[in-house]
């Protein structure tokens, strides 16, 4: 929804994306795949919004960290009430794509 207001960056890009869905939280790899940003400019992207307080860091899992926008900050709460007047779509989990199938179906011959 931002991305067709303030361009395709790659801060809108996972702004959009996180403001979709803000009650779950992502690792640096699902961050890169649903907003389409390669993942060494998603690290730095959340570097600098992690220090402006917009995303938060939620948990850690082995190696991985998980992030999701901070609800509690007051430019978050604006951002968010702007989609919702905007019409944006009501938040839900992302579409996972359908894994692809090799070879023949599975019994057939």
């Amino acid at each position: 929804m931002f991305t067709s207001l303030f361009g395709d960056g790659p801060d809108v890009k996972l702004l959009d994306f996180l403001a979709e869905h803000p009650e779950f939280d992502y690792n640096v790899m699902e961050l890169s795949r649903h907003a389409a940003v390669a993942r060494p400019t998603v690290y730095k992207v959340l570097a600098r919004l992690t220090k402006q307080g917009i995303v938060e860091e939620t948990r850690r899992i082995g190696n991985s960290t998980f992030f999701r926008l901070n609800l509690a900050h007051p430019s978050v709460a604006r951002m968010l009430a702007m989609r919702e007047e905007m019409g944006a779509p009501a938040p839900g989990r992302p579409r996972r794509a359908k894994p692809a199938t090799r070879g023949r179906a599975q019994g057939r011959t």
